[in-house]
């Protein structure tokens, strides 16, 4: 008698790639794709979990680390833009309410040339005008970003913000809308 083994070798289906995880790595990797790519890697290892014919587990783990990495530098990168240009924005409003007080060096650091160059004089023969119309400057607050009149950005691309300021009139019969 030999020993020959005659059971039958059991057949495996041939292993192939999960679409999902491989849907998840390219996702990771696209903008706005990188916030579904973490969701879809999930879907995908529960799904390889439960067909062992499938591979791509690195792939779902890529596709969740890198969606979750990328979604995080992108909404920390638009919070860092939004809040530049906040400060930025204010300037102008800043250096305002600075010469409506006198403060001829707190306009000289909000402000560009020419008026980063401006002496106490020159702060003063600028705001003398609107203190004679206005007794007090109550607020300066940045308005609708939009450019007033609407309209396509201009070809240079400038940023531009509107500007609210409140004032209370020197004399009763004039109305003070801005």
């Amino acid at each position: 008698m030999t020993d020959v083994d005659t059971t039958p070798e059991p057949t495996f289906a041939p292993l192939r790639w999960s679409r999902l995880a491989m849907a998840s790595l390219v996702l990771s990797v696209i903008p706005l794709g990188s916030v579904v790519a973490p969701i879809v890697g999930a879907a995908a290892l529960v799904r390889l979990r439960a067909r062992p014919d499938l591979r791509g587990r690195a792939l779902a783990w890529g596709g969740i680390v890198v969606g979750v990495v990328a979604s995080i530098l992108t909404i920390g990168g638009a919070y860092g833009l939004y809040r530049s240009f906040k400060e930025l924005a204010l300037r102008p409003a800043i250096a305002l309410r600075a010469a409506w007080d006198g403060d001829a060096e707190a306009v000289r650091g909000e402000m560009t040339k020419p008026a980063s160059e401006a002496t106490a004089a020159d702060v003063g023969r600028w705001v003398a005008p609107l203190k004679a119309r206005f007794a007090e400057l109550l607020s300066v607050d940045l308005g609708p970003a939009a450019p007033v009149g609407g309209g396509a950005p201009t070809p240079d691309r400038q940023m531009q913000a509107a500007y609210v300021a409140k004032f209370r009139a020197a004399h009763p019969g004039i109305k003070v809308t801005r």
